[in-house]
C-alpha cells in the first residue's frame, strides 16, 4: 500500500458554469429590454409628431435657429413655412389613412364572404388586438 499513489479529483466548477449561464442570460435580458424600450420611445415621438404640430414645429424651428443661426425675420419667415408643411403633411396623412383604412375595411368584407363564422371570429380578434395595440378605432366588420 506503500506505492498506492492518492489522486485528487478538482472541485466541481459549478461557479464557472453558473457564469457561463449567466452572462448569455443578462446579455439577452439586456437586448430584450432594450429593444422593448427603443420601441416604446418610437410610438411615443410618432404619436407626439402627429397629435402635437404645435411643439413638433416649435423644435424644428429650434434645431434650424440653432445650426444656422437665424435672424428675427428669417425665424418668422421659417417658422410660417414649417407650420403650413406639417399642417400639410399632416392633412396628406389623414387621408391616406382613411383611403387606407376603408380599403382594409372592403377587403375584410370580401374575406368575411370566404370565411367560416370561426374563422372571422379568429379574425376578429387578430384585428382587435392589433387596433388595440396601434390605437385604431374599430369600424363596423373592417380590419
Amino acid at each position: 500500500m506503500e506505492n498506492e499513489k492518492t489522486v485528487t479529483l478538482p472541485r466541481p466548477v459549478r461557479r464557472k458554469l453558473w457564469l457561463i449561464l449567466l452572462l448569455p442570460g443578462i446579455f439577452f435580458g439586456g437586448m430584450v429590454v432594450g429593444s422593448a424600450l427603443t420601441v416604446a420611445v418610437a410610438v411615443r415621438r410618432i404619436r407626439d409628431v402627429t397629435g402635437n404640430p404645435e411643439k413638433t414645429a416649435g423644435r424644428i424651428i429650434a434645431r434650424m435657429d440653432r445650426y444656422l443661426d437665424l435672424t428675427n425675420e428669417q425665424e418668422a419667415e421659417v417658422k410660417t413655412i414649417v407650420r403650413n408643411t406639417l399642417d400639410d403633411l399632416l392633412a396628406q396623412r389623414a387621408a391616406v389613412r382613411r383611403q387606407t383604412l376603408l380599403r382594409l375595411a372592403a377587403a375584410r368584407r370580401e374575406m368575411d364572404a370566404v370565411l367560416t363564422p370561426e374563422q372571422q371570429q379568429k379574425l376578429d380578434d387578430r384585428f382587435g388586438r392589433l387596433r388595440k395595440l396601434w390605437g385604431v378605432a374599430p369600424e363596423g366588420n373592417g380590419p
